[in-house]
């Protein structure tokens, strides 16, 4: 496994493990984070505003890797299903990102994933009965 690879791993297992300041210390400064159906977001304090609240409300958190690849630009490639526990309810969601890496350090990352099969499940999970 490349170094790249390895990273992606990591910064993986930081989210599973909800480990905030990690995956923003896996991040150079001006990281560029890109959820492609949304607004890209530039830097630690913008991209920590977005992730702080999936995190905290999330119980549990799994990344399943179904593929990985790099090229010898940085680039690594994942095919996921993104999985968050939000009130005993899992948010299920098929994902493949790209995160690009220089000098040990995440520098963009772009998530490709359908918006409104997130928005119905969050909605699903949050919903108050």
């Amino acid at each position: 496994m490349s170094d790249n690879t390895h990273l992606a791993k990591d910064f993986i297992g930081a989210w599973e493990n909800k480990n905030l300041d990690k995956i923003l210390n896996m991040m150079s400064e001006s990281c560029r984070y890109h959820n492609i159906p949304m607004k890209p977001l530039k830097g630690h304090d913008k991209i920590r505003t977005f992730i702080a609240p999936v995190l905290e409300m999330s119980e549990k958190i799994i990344w399943d890797i179904h593929q990985i690849a790099e090229d010898d630009r940085g680039n690594v490639f994942t095919e996921r299903t993104d999985k968050f526990l939000i009130n005993d309810k899992w948010v299920e969601l098929p994902v493949c990102g790209v995160m690009t890496f220089s000098d040990g350090l995440m520098t963009h990352w772009r998530d490709y994933f359908d918006l409104m099969t997130f928005e119905k499940a969050m909605e699903e999970a949050t919903a108050l009965y």
